[in-house]
């Protein structure tokens, strides 16, 4: 995890919200929190800690996923590793720039995403390598769903 910059002014990085970036009047640096299939910009104060962090990220998310079955919940990665609680700053794990994933896990760390059968909307176990039949998702779904997931060119 990289250390804390304590550089002072704009020029901390090139890009605007890029890696090592500072906002200049307040501090912040930004990440990607990536959902399914887009992701968004997320703020974070220089004296924010990782649980304070973690909380923002599941309000974030949770109008994205409304209706979470019980023993479900979020669990947010970066590189490859989640996230945990502390009183850890932010700023001591976040360079800036990076993106943040989110998962459905239950508690034993299985993931879990949206089924696309006729009158799905269930929540299923994970299966790798297995994208969802196009018949099933325009049914339950309609056609843009399909041509969002890239099932229809």
């Amino acid at each position: 995890m990289p250390a804390y910059r304590n550089k002072q002014g704009p020029n901390k990085g090139k890009r605007f919200q890029g890696k090592g970036w500072r906002d200049p009047y307040g501090g912040s640096l930004y990440f990607q929190l990536k959902r399914d299939s887009f992701s968004r910009c997320h703020e974070v104060s220089p004296r924010q800690t990782m649980d304070g962090l973690i909380d923002d990220l599941i309000r974030d998310v949770q109008s994205d996923y409304p209706e979470l079955y019980e023993g479900l919940e979020f669990a947010f990665f970066l590189r490859k590793h989640p996230l945990e609680r502390s009183y850890e700053r932010a700023f001591n794990v976040f360079d800036g720039g990076e993106t943040v994933y989110v998962k459905i896990v239950d508690y034993e760390g299985t993931e879990y995403v949206k089924d696309y059968t006729p009158g799905g909307g269930r929540w299923q176990v994970k299966k790798r390598g297995m994208k969802p039949k196009v018949e099933d998702v325009v049914a339950s779904h309609g056609i843009a769903e399909a041509y969002r997931l890239g099932l229809l060119q």
